[in-house]
């Protein structure tokens, strides 16, 4: 009547970039220990309990992030690298009673903690700018309770109530340099900014919700499945900041900021899909669903116009089309999907002011695709796949603003995003891969996956090549212990995760962008045991 599974793990990298600023070649490096337990406890026929603890400590350099025109060499810049340290720890505990074979009631109650402290170069430049550092923890506590039906009958169910509050503490202090341009008049005085700013500020959130989900089997093809979910979402913010400066600064005297606020809001959500089944094997749908993300308010902001300002909530309504089927006694899959989304109101980082970036709204964008995959899987110890995506992702009413900055001030002008692609989402997707394993117990894994350019930035201004990426393991497996040979992208393919674009001061820096890139290159040996 008692189980119990015991994981850890401890993993290190020194870094695939090197800082041609401080010399080092071994950046980016960081240190992570994890550590998981489970146990289950079968209290009777009716009853079983889970309970799950887990925890995580994590150390990296944050520099991380390298100049669009450096990417090929992975080379950054900084000129301050820091640290960046996570510790977290998160238990669960579930409990299902079983009513009888078909009915069961699930209750979920979880709560988590992640602290972090970080440091960095906030101009991300070979100059000393700009410092930041700062310091947050994230408590979250969360209970839901389902009851579900599922038998041979036409009619399969399932309904509960959810409840969650999340609470935020967060502080920052941000330097800015006091280099000399002239006699008496400081880099910061020129950026028409205070010498120092410390900010904190607090955030809570409550979200409720009751929802349910149905399915009806009209006979052996139609199934018809309807679902509901209505939520209410309130948060607050309580928020101040002072700045600080040397006398020589009479644009931003010394000055205390507070602010305050609140807001909720109540949602429903429909979804219905209706399924055709051919055979056991074989399966047409559609379905339409609306999605959903709270609004809330800007806890990063640097200013108190900022801090005043609120961003509403997004929806998104989602359409998609799907064949799924097995083939030749289930040795062959083959999955088609389309699907089309449209953005209401979607929520993005807007810089509306130098060194003020907030979460606001865009008017109006849509998503649409396709993805078809194929898998075979014989009886000798081969397998084979092969998938692909086409994808278009495109803002069709948002307008920003950037800023020139100069020692009169700074000026915005009105940027139009419209008809602009999503920056990180690539047109076109593709993979192909094989496994073969051996009953000696010899097995053998090859990938080859990529995706087509695409833009790094909202204004697509800057592109990312097209990469393919090549991977590979060679290994042996016993009934109690197995070795590998893995190697990942092998090809040594420069790939973009995400970037950032940070302004021009016109001073001594011009607008950069910055990325991140996925690991290069990496071989290893792998090892594990069980019993």
């Amino acid at each position: 009547g008692l189980g119990l599974r015991l994981a850890g793990g401890y993993s290190r990298s020194d870094g695939s970039l090197k800082n041609v600023t401080t010399g080092d070649d071994k950046t980016a490096s960081w240190d992570r220990l994890q550590a998981r337990g489970k146990m289950l406890y079968q209290a009777s026929e009716e009853l079983d309990l889970r309970l799950t603890v887990g925890g995580t400590r994590y150390e990296g350099s944050t520099d991380l992030w390298v100049p669009y025109d450096r990417r090929e060499q992975r080379e950054t810049v900084t000129n301050a690298p820091s640290d960046d340290t996570i510790t977290g720890i998160t238990t669960a505990l579930q409990a299902d009673w079983h009513w009888d074979k078909a009915t069961t009631l699930t209750t979920v109650v979880g709560v988590s903690q992640a602290k972090e402290e970080v440091a960095y170069d906030s101009d991300r430049s070979a100059l000393d700018l700009v410092k930041t550092d700062g310091s947050n923890i994230a408590t979250t506590g969360s209970i839901e309770v389902r009851l579900a039906h599922q038998d041979n009958g036409p009619l399969q169910w399932l309904t509960g109530v959810y409840a969650a509050r999340d609470k935020l503490d967060y502080q920052t202090s941000t330097h800015f340099s006091d280099v000399l341009l002239a006699p008496n008049f400081p880099y910061y005085v020129a950026l028409r900014q205070a010498e120092n700013y410390h900010k904190e500020s607090e955030t809570a959130a409550t979200s409720l919700a009751l929802f349910g989900e149905g399915t009806y089997n009209f006979d052996t093809h139609w199934a018809l499945t309807l679902g509901l979910r209505v939520g209410y979402e309130a948060s607050t913010l309580d928020w101040q900041q002072q700045q600080q400066s040397s006398s020589a600064n009479f644009f931003v005297p010394d000055a205390s900021f507070a602010y305050s606020g609140d807001r909720s809001e109540i949602h429903a959500l429909p979804k219905a899909a209706l399924a055709y089944h051919f055979d056991d094997e074989r399966m047409l749908y559609g379905s339409v669903a609306q999605g959903y993300r709270a609004g809330g308010l800007n806890a990063n902001a640097t200013s108190l116009t900022s801090a005043q300002i609120e961003y509403d909530p997004e929806y998104t309504w989602n359409y998609e089309l799907g064949l799924r089927s097995l083939w030749f006694e289930r040795a062959i899959a083959f999955n088609l999907t389309g699907f089309y989304t449209d953005w209401r109101d979607q929520q993005v980082f807007t810089e509306v002011a130098p060194f003020d970036v907030v979460q606001t709204n865009a008017a109006r964008s849509h998503v649409m695709g396709a993805e078809a995959e194929l898998r075979y899987r014989s009886h000798n110890g081969v397998g084979l796949w092969a998938n692909t995506g086409i994808i278009h992702a495109e803002y069709d009413e948002r307008v920003g603003q950037e800023f020139i900055t100069t020692v009169n001030g700074s000026t915005p002008t009105s940027v139009d995003y419209s008809g602009k692609q999503f920056a990180h989402i690539p047109n076109f997707t593709w993979a192909l891969g094989g496994a073969y394993h051996h009953t000696s117990g010899a097995f053998t894994r090859a990938d080859v996956h990529g995706h087509s350019a695409t833009y790094v930035d909202d204004k697509n201004a800057n592109r990312a090549d097209a990469v393919a990426l090549f991977d590979l393991r060679v290994g042996y497996a016993d009934k109690w212990w197995s070795v590998a040979l893995a190697g990942r992208n092998l090809t040594g393919e420069t790939d973009v995760l995400t970037s950032i674009t940070l302004p021009s001061d016109q001073i001594f820096t011009t607008e950069t962008t910055y990325e991140r890139l996925a690991p290069s290159r990496s071989i290893g040996l792998e090892a594990s045991a069980w019993w």
